[in-house]
């Protein structure tokens, strides 16, 4: 008896048989090669006498047994496609045709869960193909084990994914790099732990620090702070008759140049002079003239001062304050016969002093 249901014919096959009867369903039978071959059945239930097809609602189907070579295949692959009429599609694996022969056992079950509420035992064939390559191995195939392979498949499938992507994302990265790479080596970035020549105009924000720099020009505002602090540390008023006060009557031609070189100031008077005072030899020691800019100065220094003068006179400076204070320090047998006028007021002779602190 068959059932046409949506353009396809659905053989009835009775699940309450005896257990000890097999029904023989030629459906089932494929050749070797077969790969989920569609087999339509419409399971039925005999009650009282009659006939009726299972409700297989949230009931699944399951066809199992050993093949001609005795290994166990097992399959839930079955689609119900009527429930109320007990309607199914069982789409029998690769797996179950790979002995040639009859299969030694087999059955179909319906399940409700994990409980079997019905089977029957079945008998098919498969049929040798002698235009297929075919394995001389029947491999076991459990539903189970499928399941739990595809499972596996699944978690495997977004791990290959990722793997893929970030396979390309290192590719894309590593021709980055590489790029980048040759971007270095033909624009000449400075690298650190090497020597590197900059050209053009750069601009350096923050702190420099290095041992030396070599340049061949500064300017900016660097330039400007630099000659600042040349300016503060160094001073020069050139030679000036101003700043020179002479004392006691003295007079004469002399002019003053004050120097400061950071902390260390200079003051070098020359030219030639005239007392309004004897320089009697071993005499008393005279004011010559007045040094305003020395006042304040501590630990004030003559560099030179013994100062030849005419005669054979040797004139021995001193400072009293601010003050340059000389002295005769010859004897008067040291000054010469022609000493006519020297050492007496109104004598003209020649200053070169250094003064330093």
């Amino acid at each position: 008896m068959t059932e046409k249901y949506a353009g396809h014919y659905y053989t009835a096959v009775d699940t309450t048989i005896p257990a000890d009867t097999t029904v023989k369903l030629d459906e089932l039978s494929g050749r070797v090669g077969d790969n989920m071959r569609p087999v339509y059945l419409q399971l039925m239930q005999t009650t009282g006498g009659t006939q009726t097809p299972w409700n297989l609602s949230g009931k699944s189907i399951q066809l199992g047994g050993k093949d001609a070579k005795g290994v166990v295949k097992t399959t839930n692959t079955a689609t119900v496609v009527n429930a109320a009429k007990g309607l199914v599609n069982l789409q029998v694996p690769g797996a179950f045709y790979q002995a040639p022969g009859a299969y030694q056992t087999a059955y179909l079950q319906i399940l409700d869960g994990s409980n079997v509420i019905s089977t029957v035992n079945v008998d098919f064939n498969v049929f040798d193909n002698g235009l297929a390559i075919s394995t001389s191995q029947s491999d076991t195939y459990l539903a189970s084990v499928s399941a739990a392979e595809q499972s596996a498949l699944a978690m495997y499938d977004p791990l290959t994914t990722q793997t893929k992507a970030l396979q390309t994302a290192q590719d894309t990265l590593t021709t980055e790099m590489k790029a980048l790479q040759s971007t270095i080596d033909s624009t000449g970035v400075a690298k650190v732990g090497s020597n590197n020549t900059f050209t053009g105009s750069n601009t350096f924000k923050g702190s420099l620090t290095a041992n030396t720099i070599t340049a061949d020009s500064l300017a900016g505002g660097a330039l400007t702070k630099i000659q600042a602090m040349i300016n503060n540390l160094v001073t020069d008023t050139g030679f000036t008759s101003n700043g020179i006060n002479f004392q006691n009557g003295a007079s004469g031609n002399l002019v003053m140049r004050q120097t400061r070189i950071g902390s260390v100031n200079e003051i070098t008077i020359n030219g030639g002079m005239q007392l309004n005072e004897s320089l009697a030899p071993w005499g008393p020691r005279r004011n010559a003239f007045q040094l305003p800019a020395l006042a304040g100065a501590q630990n004030v220094q003559i560099l030179n001062n013994e100062q030849p003068a005419d005669g054979n006179v040797t004139l021995w400076w001193g400072l009293n304050g601010t003050t340059l204070t000389l002295q005769n320090i010859n004897n008067a047998s040291q000054m010469g016969s022609n000493g006519k006028g020297i050492g007496q007021p109104g004598w003209w002779f020649q200053v070169g002093l250094t003064l330093r602190w």
